[in-house]
């Protein structure tokens, strides 16, 4: 048998190509996988911050509602108006911006208390949307006046926390209000 003359200078030609592809091939994988994590870190982050930002807004509206705003019409508890009332347009607790009515502040506690329809027509009508809430009203020197609302479960996150400065009987006060949501996972 005759073997072939071995031959330093000339290449290899069809091991070399065959490995630059399988290497580029790869690389390219690499890069394609690394580019798809982060478009979805992105797009998961852009959720997070459009979740955050509509929480804020609620709480925004529904410490208006505390703190600022009588209400539509502005004698919807001394009426007897039910929020599920067809005439009750916005419920709101406030006599004017920052003075509190505390008959107004006590029946909306009472239909924050509760799980039915009256509870979701009231957060409805101060703003909340689809946020549960709970929250007090406390004397600066910490003592609760007043509680509302269901605390959150197991399964709840917390949406947003806020306070606002009111006067209540005269007296300076910390109107408390916290939203959330079930989670739904």
């Amino acid at each position: 048998m005759v073997k072939a003359p071995h031959r330093p200078n000339r290449p290899r030609r069809g091991q070399i190509v065959i490995s630059d592809l399988i290497v580029s091939l790869g690389l390219f994988v690499v890069l394609v996988v690394v580019a798809y994590q982060a478009w979805n870190q992105q797009i998961s982050d852009v959720g997070d911050w459009r979740a955050q930002a509509n929480a804020q807004e609620a709480l925004r509206r529904g410490l208006d509602a505390l703190t600022r705003t009588p209400g539509h019409p502005s004698n919807w508890a001394a009426a007897g108006l039910s929020p599920s009332s067809g005439s009750v347009v916005s419920m709101g607790a406030a006599q004017s911006d920052g003075v509190l009515e505390p008959y107004k502040l006590g029946r909306l506690a009472q239909y924050l208390g509760g799980y039915g329809a009256a509870a979701n027509d009231t957060r409805a009508k101060m703003g909340l949307g689809a946020y549960q809430a709970d929250g007090g009203v406390r004397l600066l020197n910490g003592s609760s006046i007043l509680s509302f609302g269901n605390a959150p479960g197991g399964r709840a996150y917390v949406a947003a926390t806020g306070q606002r400065m009111a006067m209540y009987d005269g007296q300076p006060v910390l109107v408390r209000l916290r939203i959330w949501r079930n989670d739904s996972s």
